[in-house]
């Protein structure tokens, strides 16, 4: 079992010199110029909403116990107004 752990740690075996892939001659990198447009630039304007959004009211359910723990923050939040729409069950 030794022997096959310290088999993966000797050197890689070369290829012979007919095996090697020929090398692509080399090329110099040309710096492409950006696309030129006929005309002024127009800014895309982004359109307004058709109507606001609704408020979504939330309804969370959580354990009693040390598995609703995380959540006692949110809930303290949720009675002091910060997250009014958020309703919990126990």
């Amino acid at each position: 079992m030794t022997a096959a752990l310290l088999a993966g740690c000797g050197a890689a075996p070369q290829a012979p010199a007919a095996q090697k892939p020929a090398e692509a001659p080399a090329q110099e990198a040309k710096p492409q110029e950006p696309a030129k447009t006929k005309g002024p630039a127009k800014a895309e304007v982004p359109s307004a909403p058709a109507e606001p959004e609704k408020a979504v009211e939330i309804n969370v359910g959580v354990l009693k116990g040390p598995t609703g723990m995380g959540a006692v923050k949110l809930m303290d939040d949720s009675e002091s107004g910060v997250y009014p729409d958020y309703h919990f069950t126990l």
